[in-house]
């Protein structure tokens, strides 16, 4: 980090017309290394989460203005700049210069590069012809060489964590200087005070609230085993840089942390879905993080617990069998399952729990032995998980004297927003796939939709000759799980054609764009038949946002958002308006680069350039309500803000150490049993309504006589039957 600072100092010091590195003269070289650190966070953070960017991209671009505009904000933040009286355009353009001067400094240094796509690929600055300068495409940062060492004690790493259990929460703004709800500005103090007593702030309290320590066994493991866990992605060069640049960030903080007892915060989006403040280790993130974590209280390992954590181990693992390979000890009847679903091998985690017990007490051999030798086996789904799992039963199993367990071991809900659409549906059909009505193995929601799919282009799959488990991987999973959050078929056609490149399908299938297209408009249809209450339900929540949004009524009082209270008290407010477009030219410096872009100039002649020259397009929002907008986010918004709701109510029952990611909740092994009954009473306590039709237009309307829409049918599911399901969350 030290050349990115040098360079940074010497800007700032020779720049004296950028309106930047004049905000920045008298800042120490302390915070100029604190804002680089989150400079390379922010790179990293948006690595990861802008994964797909058009047909053939994958983890490791992110869009320049994105990078820009967030790392701006932050610093000029921190330095309290004032622009409430500056007009949009104007703070967009110092967010942007501020943004670009820290991102300059390591394009300088050559750990970052900058170019535009073409042909979708990635073109480097140096590399641009002179029509692709003139586009509009968004400039894209991506590793080049990222060799950086995170400095030693940078604190602000661990912005959002804490050693001191925190307080209950008493106002909007947390001691990190963030709000509970993002978004909510301190003027809304005083609106935020109402909320203080309801469900979601006292979940909130006893997330915050758990304590936590790392395993410093498997941190050990991790450090010793970095190249073997980065290495496996070296054959995509843009994700392999991004990984490294993921394993030291997290591990910097790891180390930061030692053995202390620490707690994390918490705040939650627009729709009361949760979040942890730290990004990377957190309970939420990568393998490599929650494989480290544990609770900081132990608890005795009981029978149960052992049972429990041994189904997280083969669930962990999820070894595949082919159908003429099943293993002797099996209880249930998989060849006929197989023979149904039109599936040739079944993978452990689509077995019973008794059998996915089973397999792990059958492999107990291979398991010790990872533990033995402390082995990071990749063949593993989640290995670092395994890992630390199969330390725990090999201490457990070992252990003379009682022993007391740390790990948190998860349960996940099976296709979570389906869950809660068929259970405001009463689509029994529906819930029979995914895991709200008893079954004695657990139905795959996904082959069902490529069965319809099948029948659909009969001529389509005959030619390509695709086994069902690449039809379900590759064409049918990713629109299967998405659709249930109102993705259309142009958004379903693009993450197939993303998710048949990563697997190889393309090539091997003979799979086109066009073809992605063809498949996804019928794939929607399949997925409305397989799942028509849930269907019915969207539909219906579509017709509310146009009364609320569209209507006469809507325009003579000027309504601009929905908004609705859930059942854990979260003020939810849905907004989304028409954006007015604006543009700023910038330039970032390249006088350090080793090869320099050349200008071509309109006679021919060629010259090398100290500078290149960028487009950032901002936006501005309008008042003007974006129809469109309102209308495909309400289903995915109130299905949203339904899940953060009942994960509220389970999280404020269970008043404990607890892990939260969304549909997956994680307790001691020998509480499992007990929390799974906790998220079946909520989840029926919340449905359990005679008609939840009128429970959400009680909930959304703000004037019944606006709203003349007939309700969809309701189907003959009775939600106490998810009492006796297994797989509703597993």
């Amino acid at each position: 980090m030290q050349a990115q600072l040098q360079y940074l100092t010497e800007k700032i010091r020779k720049a004296k017309a950028h309106i930047a590195c004049s905000l920045l003269k008298l800042t120490s070289d302390a915070d100029l290394e604190a804002y680089l650190v989150f400079t390379m966070d922010t790179i990293q953070q948006h690595f990861t989460r802008n994964s797909i960017r058009g047909n053939k991209s994958y983890q490791g671009e992110a869009n320049l203005t994105h990078l820009s505009t967030t790392i701006g904000e932050y610093i000029l933040d921190d330095i309290k700049y004032y622009h409430d009286d500056q007009p949009p355009w104007e703070w967009f353009k110092l967010r942007v210069m501020m943004g670009d001067l820290l991102l300059e400094a390591f394009y300088q240094t050559h750990q970052i590069n900058i170019g535009k796509n073409k042909d979708d690929s990635f073109v480097p600055m140096e590399s641009l012809d002179r029509g692709l300068k003139r586009s509009r495409t968004h400039y894209i940062v991506v590793p080049e060489l990222w060799n950086l060492i995170v400095p030693e004690g940078s604190k602000d790493l661990l912005a959002g964590t804490t050693f001191n259990k925190p307080e209950d929460i008493s106002q909007l703004m947390q001691p990190t200087d963030r709000p509970i709800i993002k978004g909510w500005t301190e003027q809304r103090s005083g609106e935020f005070n109402q909320y203080l007593y309801r469900d979601f702030i006292k979940s909130m309290n006893v997330l915050q609230q758990t304590p936590w320590k790392i395993n410093t066994q498997i941190r050990d493991i991790l450090l010793r085993n970095r190249e073997k866990i980065i290495d496996q992605h070296k054959h995509l060069p843009k994700k392999y840089k991004s990984k490294i640049i993921e394993f030291d960030l997290t591990m910097a903080r790891s180390a930061l942390i030692e053995d202390n007892t620490f707690y994390q915060y918490t705040e939650a989006d627009y729709r009361g879905r949760l979040y942890y403040t730290t990004p990377f280790l957190n309970f939420q993130s990568n393998d490599i993080a929650r494989g480290q974590m544990l609770f900081a209280n132990g608890k005795l390992m009981t029978e149960e617990g052992l049972r429990r954590l041994k189904i997280h181990i083969a669930s962990c693992y999820n070894q595949t069998y082919h159908r003429d390979e099943l293993p002797d000890w099996i209880t249930a009847d998989y060849l006929s399952y197989l023979e149904d679903e039109g599936l040739d091998d079944i993978s452990v985690d689509k077995m019973t729990l008794v059998d996915r017990e089973a397999w792990t007490d059958n492999n107990i051999d291979m398991l010790m032995s990872i533990a033995a030798e402390e082995r990071i086996e990749l063949a593993a789904e989640k290995p670092i998980t395994l890992l630390a799992c199969v330390l725990e039963i090999y201490n457990a199993i070992n252990s003379e004297d009682e022993y007391y367990t740390y790990l948190p071991i998860p349960v996940d809900g099976s296709n979570n927003g389906w869950q809660h659409l068929c259970a405001m549906s009463k689509d029994k059909e529906a819930g029979e796939l995914v895991g709200v009505v008893p079954q004695e193995i657990q139905k795959d929601f996904y082959v069902q939709c490529a069965k319809n799919l099948i029948t659909r282009l009969p001529e389509w799959f005959d030619e390509r000759q695709m086994p069902m488990k690449h039809i379900r991987k590759g064409i049918a999973k990713r629109g299967s799980m998405t659709r249930a959050y109102s993705a259309g078929a142009s958004k379903i056609a693009e993450n197939m054609y993303l998710d048949c490149h990563v697997e190889g399908y393309l090539d091997r299938y003979n799979i086109t764009e066009e073809d992605c297209r063809l498949l996804a408009k019928h794939l929607v249809k399949s997925i409305d038949e397989v799942c028509a209450g849930p269907l019915q339900t969207m539909k219906f929540l579509q017709k509310i946002a146009e009364a609320e949004i569209a209507s006469d009524y809507a325009k003579e009082t000027q309504q601009k958002s929905i908004r609705w209270t859930t059942p854990s008290g979260f003020p939810v407010i849905y907004e989304a308006f028409i954006d007015n477009e604006f543009k700023e030219k910038a330039t970032i410096s390249c006088t350090e680069r080793k090869v320099k872009p050349v200008i071509r100039k309109e006679d021919g002649t060629e010259e090398e350039t100290d500078t290149i020259r960028i487009q950032h397009v901002g936006k501005e929002a309008t008042d003007k309500p974006k129809i469109r907008s309102f209308m495909s986010g309400i289903s995915p918004n109130f299905v949203h803000s339904m899940d953060a709701a009942h994960m509220a109510a389970v999280i404020k029952e269970w008043g404990s150490d607890f892990g939260a990611v969304h549909d997956s909740f994680s307790v001691h092994a020998c509480d499992v049993d007990d929390l799974l009954q906790i998220i079946k009473d909520k989840f029926v306590s919340m449905y359990n309504y005679p008609n939840y039709f009128d429970v959400i237009e009680h909930m959304l309307i703000t004037n019944p006589d606006n709203f003349n829409y007939t309700q969809p049918s309701l189907g003959s599911l009775e939600i106490r039957e998810v009492q006796d399901s297994d797989y509703f969350f597993a």
